[in-house]
């Protein structure tokens, strides 16, 4: 029965990471264009310290998202590791 709970427990964090992450990939994506769109018009106006804090976001953004890549393969792999234990049984 604690198997049953784990594994439904890694599930919906498994399914709760899935959609925290393509949230942010959207949110990032939609910045990037928005900012590559408005930079030409600002460059030269102080954007150039704008840029830099983005792209500082930007990389913090992506090390978040390639994190919960790698918690989402941990969490599948623990899941498979149930599946295949209780198959066994």
């Amino acid at each position: 029965m604690a198997n049953v709970e784990i594994n439904e427990s890694l599930q919906t964090l498994v399914a709760s990471t899935e959609r925290a992450q393509s949230g942010i990939e959207s949110s990032l994506e939609s910045l990037r264009a928005r900012w590559f769109a408005l930079r030409e018009h600002y460059l030269g106006l102080g954007a150039e310290d704008i840029e830099s804090e983005l792209n500082i976001v930007f990389a913090q953004t992506e090390r978040l998202i390639e994190a919960l890549e790698q918690w989402q393969d941990i969490c599948n792999s623990s899941l498979q590791s149930g599946k295949e234990v209780s198959d066994a049984t």
